[in-house]
């Protein structure tokens, strides 16, 4: 019983072996076969593959940087309005309970209101050629590391995964529009399309925010530690000059780092959501404004959820 045992699991083992040459062959086919049709699929609708994908220069042609430029300066314009709007009406409610409460006269309210108006204005005027000097160092920034991760990903991946993550949804939306009027088509063909075209955007967004992120904490670090040593030599018996902040910044890194990747991480999901209805609204435009919007939501979300126990300058 035992050697038959033995043989029928030989002979079991034998035969699996000599299938597995075929099944290797039959998988290898099924991945070229799909392979093919993807390609040929995306042929046929009149568009070659690759085709939207940028060098590694093209962002620093003139056209390029025109572009680039105003729409760095709209964004940061856009904030900058925004932020005051926000700014005023919570000024102008805290007024309001100082008016309530009898420890401020309405005449007195309307000069501080002025005051604040201009002095507000005028600060944040000066901080905006900075912040869009910024605004374009990022963008840049970002550029770069996204041609890398696609020149990684054309190793890895094959022709028709690469045009997915290299495709402009403007110009895709047109396309789509034009061979459908059909809404929820339009919507489910551009979330898709936006999802997989923003996904290297979005891991070059992640990655040099945590860079910076990064350099800013062993920046404080550095100079705090500094701080403490010139301090413990002029007071060698103060006992605060014994205490490690490591601990306390490690977790405050660790939080923002975490926020940031969730920010990121659901930013992309709300831009291809934002972008399959802008498509359905207005294809082209309407994309670019519909993701940029429900990234921007989710962005503004997560700042107001940051603690601010959690801030660097307050550990």
């Amino acid at each position: 019983m035992v050697l038959a045992s033995q043989l029928l699991l030989a002979g079991k083992r034998r035969e699996t072996q000599c299938y597995e040459p075929a099944i290797l062959a039959f998988s290898a086919l099924s991945s070229r076969e799909t392979t093919f049709l993807n390609i040929k699929s995306a042929t046929e609708s009149g568009r070659i593959l690759l085709s939207d994908r940028r060098g590694w220069v093209d962002h620093l042609t003139g056209a390029a940087i025109v572009k680039s430029t105003i729409r760095v300066v709209a964004v940061q314009s856009s904030n900058m309005v925004a932020n005051y709007l926000q700014d005023q009406l919570q000024a102008d409610f805290q007024r309001e309970e100082l008016i309530k409460d009898g420890k401020l006269t309405p005449k007195k309210a309307d000069e501080q209101q002025e005051e604040w108006e201009q002095r507000e204005w005028d600060m944040r005027l000066k901080a905006l050629p900075s912040k869009v000097f910024v605004g374009l160092a990022k963008f840049h920034a970002i550029t770069m590391v996204m041609r890398c991760f696609e020149f990684v990903a054309e190793k890895m991946v094959d022709e028709y995964t690469l045009d997915r993550l290299t495709m402009d949804p403007f110009d895709t939306a047109l396309r789509v529009s034009k061979r459908t009027h059909n809404n929820a088509e339009i919507r489910s063909d551009m979330y898709r399309t936006c999802l997989w075209a923003n996904v290297i955007a979005f891991m070059a967004d992640y990655s040099v925010h945590q860079v910076i992120l990064s350099y800013t904490y062993y920046q404080y670090y550095q100079s705090k530690r500094k701080r403490r040593k010139a301090s413990a030599a002029n007071h060698p018996n103060d006992d605060d000059n014994n205490n490690s902040d490591l601990g306390p910044l490690m977790l405050s890194y660790l939080t923002k780092s975490t926020s940031l990747a969730m920010s990121r991480a659901l930013g992309l999901f709300a831009a291809a959501f934002g972008g399959a209805w802008g498509s359905s609204l207005y294809p082209g435009w309407g994309t670019l404004m519909g993701s940029q919007f429900c990234d921007g939501v989710v962005a503004s979300v997560f700042d107001e959820l940051q603690p601010a126990v959690m801030k660097v300058q307050q550990l």
